[in-house]
């Protein structure tokens, strides 16, 4: 498993419960949590199943504009 963190920005905290439900249905994600506070998005991952440049690529699609840290 691997653990990368995003920031999000700009992003209404409203839609993070959302975002971490739709991440989840993603094969291969097995957490994402967002702390509502700073906006980090924490996403834990299967690398054998899904990569990290899927994973942004798949919260660009959203529209949701993200630094990875």
């Amino acid at each position: 498993m691997k653990t990368t963190t995003f920031t999000l920005h700009n992003e209404n905290k409203d839609n993070y419960r959302e975002l971490e439900k739709f991440l989840l249905t993603i094969d291969g994600i097995e957490r994402a949590l967002i702390d509502v506070n700073d906006g980090d998005l924490k996403v834990e991952y299967n690398e054998d199943l899904i990569n990290e440049a899927i994973v942004i690529d798949t919260l660009k699609s959203k529209g949701i504009t993200i630094n990875q840290r």
